[in-house]
């Protein structure tokens, strides 16, 4: 088993290591293989995935450089020169199968109805008025930096109101008055990393900077989130992807880093996950054959830092049935009074993969000031979509306080 911290959450917690089976490699396999699966915006979310599961990536001068068929750069041209650098950058590190992998999701861009529910009608999205967000107040939003590092992306999560991060709720045109707004060339943003203000990024070009070539489409799809292309300047070394909180407001908080030591970071994450797991049947050596990510950060719920700890079932990555059964553990815990770790939220499947939902750590951000952090993850079903979620402290617990959407295309669709 190898035990580590990936470089690009750069969390509090030290990095742990291990030898053994590849863990990098399994997460990778399985967000790629449900990704390919989906709707043909799933090239951008690759560039994440990459940049979670592969760790370093070779420079220029080392990567292999790989024919790919005319179809296959023809639906990678909507996505520009990202898509194909992302192509001879995995094709290097993992070779021709993830190639095949990627060049299955960007064709489906050509498949117009195939992925956005074929047959059915779309109409503009349907919009609560009494919930549509005030542009006029300019409300702070709330964005996520993902992509290549020379060529990264800004895209709106949410937005704060009343003191909550909410789903934005807006008409067609008011998306479109959104990128006016925020994603206008020249805006710039402070992205942040383990809860502080790492440097910032800068908008080169918005969605609807050309009104007849926005920066993405989606096949039938009439109404998009919006996406902005940045510059990224930040003080933190990086790798070949990068992901980044942002936000059109100060926020975060001044706190002394809190670290564990590697050794009891390892052992806490082995006890946590075993309690977890007994209670839907996960025995202790299902446990041990499952793939671990573990770190330790400072949330400010205590004096102590916050575990995090994350296992994974290796062979849910080449499944040869979605009725195969699958284990999986989330668990993030607290120090009690007398230095005792408990589990604060867990997220548990022992169960067919099918029906499986995983979740993965992202970040923490204090986002609403109240000087305890939010910690965000993603999660995403077999075969599904991803979705970010917010996990806020209260009383003893973490709870989900925010789910972003699971789709770019913000259409109604009916029959």
């Amino acid at each position: 088993m190898r035990v580590y911290n990936p470089g690009r959450l750069r969390a509090g917690g030290e990095a742990l290591e291990g030898s053994g089976r590849p863990t990098k490699r399994t997460h990778l396999r399985v967000r790629l293989h449900h990704v390919a699966q989906r709707r043909p915006d799933g090239l951008y979310r690759i560039h994440r995935l990459i940049r979670l599961h592969l760790g370093t990536v070779p420079h220029d001068s080392t990567r292999a450089r790989i024919r790919t068929s005319a179809a296959g750069m023809t639906s990678l041209r909507r996505h520009g020169r990202a898509g194909a650098r992302l192509v001879h950058a995995v094709a290097s590190v993992r070779g021709l199968a993830l190639i095949a992998t990627i060049l299955t999701v960007a064709s489906g861009c050509d498949k117009a109805k195939s992925f956005v529910r074929a047959g059915q009608a779309a109409r503009p999205p349907k919009v609560d008025p009494s919930k549509v967000l005030d542009l006029a107040s300019r409300p702070t939003i709330l964005f996520q930096v993902f992509g290549e590092r020379s060529d990264p992306r800004l895209i709106p999560v949410g937005a704060m109101k009343d003191g909550h991060l909410t789903n934005i709720e807006l008409t067609r045109d008011g998306w479109h008055q959104l990128d006016a707004m925020y994603l206008r060339r020249d805006a710039r943003y402070t992205v942040y990393k383990d809860g502080e203000a790492h440097g910032a990024v800068t908008v080169t070009r918005g969605m609807w900077d050309n009104a007849d070539t926005p920066l993405y489409t989606l096949p039938g799809c009439q109404t998009l989130t919006p996406l902005a292309q940045v510059k990224l300047d930040t003080d933190l070394p990086t790798q070949f992807t990068v992901e980044f909180l942002a936000a059109s407001a100060p926020m975060g908080r001044q706190a002394e880093r809190l670290q564990l030591p590697p050794e009891l970071v390892r052992k806490l994450a082995h006890e946590l996950g075993g309690i977890a797991g007994k209670r839907v049947g996960i025995t202790p050596a299902l446990l041990d054959s499952l793939d671990l990510h573990a770190v330790a950060i400072g949330t400010g719920t205590s004096a102590a830092p916050t575990v995090v700890a994350s296992f994974i079932d290796p062979a849910a990555a080449n499944p040869t049935s979605t009725t195969e059964r699958t284990a999986h553990v989330l668990v993030i815990a607290e120090r009690e009074p007398d230095g005792t770790y408990r589990p604060a939220f867990t997220h548990v499947v022992h169960g067919p993969l099918a029906n499986a939902e995983f979740r993965r750590y992202v970040d923490h951000l204090d986002i609403d000031g109240d000087g305890v952090d939010e910690i965000f993850l993603e999660g995403w079903r077999f075969r599904g979509d991803t979705f970010l979620i917010a996990l806020r402290y209260e009383g003893d617990t973490w709870r989900e306080v925010f789910r972003s959407r699971s789709n770019w295309c913000l259409d109604e669709r009916g029959d």
